[in-house]
């Protein structure tokens, strides 16, 4: 969604829904987080419980700077969230 965001260079309707879409999300990791239990279960037990509150973080701060048009920085940090889930899945 960052990378749409950062497509476009100016003040467009998309950068307040992709503010909102991303704002949502990271309201949900952290929800999550500190009200939901780690009992869920998917195949097995989640193993991501205690990483939530990384991506909530991270989407936060990406729906807050593609709100504020720094398109640059807020795909940097959804690149990083990313990047942070791959390699907490692959070194776990």
């Amino acid at each position: 969604m960052a990378s749409i965001v950062y497509l476009f260079g100016s003040k467009t309707p998309f950068h307040t829904i992709f503010s909102v879409i991303l704002g949502l999300m990271g309201a949900g990791f952290l929800y999550k987080s500190l009200f939901g239990s780690n009992n869920e279960t998917q195949v097995a037990k989640v193993f991501w419980h205690n990483t939530r509150i990384i991506h909530a973080a991270l989407y936060i701060l990406a729906a807050w700077f593609a709100y504020q048009q720094q398109n640059k920085l807020s795909a940097l940090l959804i690149g990083l969230d990313i990047i942070f889930s791959v390699l907490y899945r692959t070194l776990l």
